[in-house]
């Protein structure tokens, strides 16, 4: 009794509950009537004196419980199991709701109630067509949200493909630009060398045409000074010194 109270605080019956259906639709599906029925009136209690107990589950269990009573003949016990079930329409899911209003029909039928078959059955075809509806615009729009998702994801890896190949494009532009630009300054610095020697080669050829045209020029002068001091003036210590010094100036060019 503890055990089962902290299993009702705890609302854990639900475990419980499926294990029972299991059984049941076992039972159902092997034919074994008599204790499929046995098996829910014993199950039933347990349920009902729970804390939190599955409506859905617990509702399985007075169906099959209706229809063993049905099937004995006990009308008026069917009828209170098919109001107890309608206690539970429009307080439920569209699952659940779909099972009661089979399960009511399926009892309604059974017991001749015909009419309320019929509308039962009605109202089930109803919410089956809106669930089938539901289902099939939740896959529509399922397979919309991956579409549009798969779409993002081409797009954002097409824009990832085209900022590689921007990237690239702008890597092959500066280095392009970069290796004209080197090209250009080595070019300039090659010309630049070029014109440098060639202005230089000029600059000696000119000093050397200047060189060639004042030494001759000086070399005459020079010995017209001294042929002045033999026999113009008749001062031969100078013409001397004069030749002497002109003699070394002309040995010191030589080796120069």
């Amino acid at each position: 009794e503890r055990a089962r109270v902290i299993v009702d605080i705890l609302k854990m019956p639900r475990l419980e509950a499926r294990l029972c259906i299991a059984e049941i639709k076992y039972m159902d599906e092997m034919e074994m009537q008599k204790e499929l029925y046995d098996y829910v009136n014993q199950k039933l209690p347990l349920f009902e004196n729970s804390i939190g107990y599955d409506r859905a589950m617990y509702s399985s269990l007075l169906y099959y419980k209706g229809r063993g009573l049905a099937e004995k003949g006990k009308i008026k016990e069917t009828k209170e199991i098919i109001e107890k079930l309608k206690t539970y329409l429009g307080t439920t899911n569209y699952q659940h709701e779909k099972n009661l209003l089979q399960r009511i029909y399926d009892l309604s039928q059974r017991i001749g109630e015909y009419q309320d078959a019929f509308q039962y059955l009605d109202k089930y075809r109803i919410l089956n067509d809106s669930l089938l509806d539901t289902k099939q615009k939740e896959k529509i729009l399922s397979l919309d949200r991956r579409y549009q998702l798969k779409k993002k994801e081409n797009e954002i890896e097409r824009k990832k493909v085209e900022n590689l190949s921007l990237k690239r494009n702008n890597g092959l532009l500066l280095s392009g630009i970069l290796g004209l630009a080197l090209v250009g300054l080595l070019s300039h610095l090659w010309f630049y060398r070029k014109r440098q020697k060639e202005a230089d080669k000029i600059n000696r050829i000119e000093q050397k045409m200047l060189s060639l045209q004042m030494n001759p020029h000086f070399i005459f002068n020079a010995i017209s000074s001294i042929q002045n001091y033999l026999f113009d003036k008749g001062d031969s210590k100078k013409a001397i010194h004069h030749l002497s010094t002109f003699a070394t100036l002309m040995r010191q060019m030589l080796e120069n």
